[in-house]
């Protein structure tokens, strides 16, 4: 029994061993579980808190100005000094601290100061810009050109009764330099008046060779191409036109009263250039005027139909 017994040792410490180090396989194995996780958790961590902070660097603050993030653009700057403009060719006599109120608005209260004498009248009735420069200084110089309803300032008072004389209308180019530092803008120094853009000279026009027996045959399609458009006829302006190519028409503000000249340079291509010249009526006013166009015109199975419309010149 006793042999027995000491024979049995070897093999309870073999089963032991073996159970050690089963235990110790699942310590290690929970072990390296336990560790990767804490490592992914904090990889993940680090990402999302650099994607945030990156975020949060991208995003834009509060702007002023232009009400726009970042710098001010040349659209904004332009926009700005339109306004100005505006507001600085009309005042009225009779309205003494209004124009000085608005002023504020384009630059400190310095602006309006000596700005206007208080005497006249004047409305401005549009805005356009006619020119952009920046200075080395880096001051923005926008030309706005302003239509403007004056009074003369030796105009009798409208007598009891009677209507007001109408108001001397009018074109002003007014520079304004305009200051930008990030999204904020402002009108810097007074505005200066300037002249009108030079208009080019009159340019002889080039002797051009004529396909006389093309401007003839297409005088009537022109026609009914011109009617249609003034009276913005989709099914006939469809049927003249190329499908690639829609034009829209004018919605009956005009009504062609003649198709006055037109001028197709010869050549053989299928595709041809004709300058026309009509004359249209305005629904409203009643007024006739001439306008020139350039048409574009392919043939199709034998029909010229018009490929682009725009102005002539």
């Amino acid at each position: 029994m006793i042999g027995v017994l000491r024979r049995s040792k070897p093999k309870a410490k073999a089963v032991a061993e073996v159970e050690y180090r089963h235990l110790s396989r699942e310590r290690l194995t929970r072990w390296l579980f336990r560790t990767f996780f804490v490592a992914a958790l904090a990889v993940a961590l680090f990402l999302a808190g650099a994607l945030v902070g990156t975020l949060l660097a991208g995003s834009p603050g509060p702007s002023t100005g232009t009400g726009g993030s970042g710098a001010a653009n040349r659209e904004q700057v332009e926009g700005f000094a339109q306004a100005f403009a505006f507001s600085y060719a009309s005042y009225d006599s009779a309205d003494q601290t209004g124009y000085a109120e608005r002023m504020k608005r384009f630059g400190d209260s310095s602006l309006a100061d000596g700005l206007w004498s208080g005497q006249g009248q004047q409305r401005a009735v549009a805005t356009f810009v006619g020119g952009y420069t920046q200075r080395s200084d880096g001051i923005r110089v926008v030309t706005v050109a302003v239509l403007v309803d004056s009074t003369p300032a030796d105009a009798p008072a409208p007598a009891a009764g009677k209507p007001t004389p109408a108001p001397t209308r009018r074109w002003l180019y007014i520079a304004v330099p305009v200051a930008v530092q990030g999204s904020q803008v402002a009108v810097v120094d007074k505005p200066a008046q300037v002249p009108a853009p030079a208009l080019l000279a009159p340019q002889g026009a080039s002797a051009v060779e004529e396909d006389t027996a093309l401007e003839t045959s297409l005088q009537s399609t022109l026609e009914a191409f011109f009617k249609a458009y003034c009276a913005g006829d989709g099914t006939q302006l469809s049927y003249l036109s190329l499908p690639e190519h829609p034009i829209a028409g004018l919605d009956g503000t005009l009504t062609l009263k003649s198709v006055d000249k037109v001028v197709i340079p010869t050549g053989k291509s299928n595709t041809r250039t004709a300058l026309v010249k009509a004359s249209f009526q305005d629904h409203t006013t009643g007024a006739v005027l001439q306008q020139s166009y350039q048409l574009t015109m392919t043939q199709v199975a034998g029909q010229w139909r018009i490929a682009s419309i725009s102005a002539g010149g």
